[in-house]
């Protein structure tokens, strides 16, 4: 019978050290998620003379700065060429491959000031700018 309640007690000393280790996990592990403002580059409009598309391209963009990691993605599967340079130290990356909705994983490679550009299939240019 002493036994039962040795292992009780245990159990309810394992069963109330949860909610602290669950917490300590949650404030350790919280990444840091910044969007980022991803700008369409003007275009000549005296040579742009189609009638406006129905469902617009859009493009999104976050930084998980604790991962040094870009998450984009879009509203519509397009091939895409995807530069990024490090403006602090010069580091440049190009990177071609298709954007949909789910999300393209890019990593970055350190801290600093970066560009992001995006070109797609169709020769549209998206920029934006962020500091790590």
């Amino acid at each position: 019978m002493r036994k039962v309640y040795l292992l009780v007690l245990f159990m309810m000393c394992i069963a109330a050290s949860f909610p602290v280790y669950a917490k300590m996990l949650s404030t350790t592990c919280v990444e840091v998620i910044t969007p980022v403002t991803m700008h369409k580059t003007n275009e000549d409009s005296s040579l742009n003379h189609k009638v406006p598309k129905r469902d617009p391209f859009e493009l999104s963009c976050y930084l998980v700065g604790n991962a040094n990691t870009i998450f984009l993605s879009a509203n519509k599967v397009v091939s895409v060429e995807v530069e990024i340079e490090n403006l602090t130290t010069g580091d440049y990356a190009s990177y071609y491959d298709q954007i949909s909705t789910t999300t393209l994983l890019l990593p970055l490679s350190g801290t600093g000031y970066y560009r992001i550009s995006v070109t797609l299939s169709d020769g549209v240019n998206f920029y934006g700018e962020f500091d790590l």
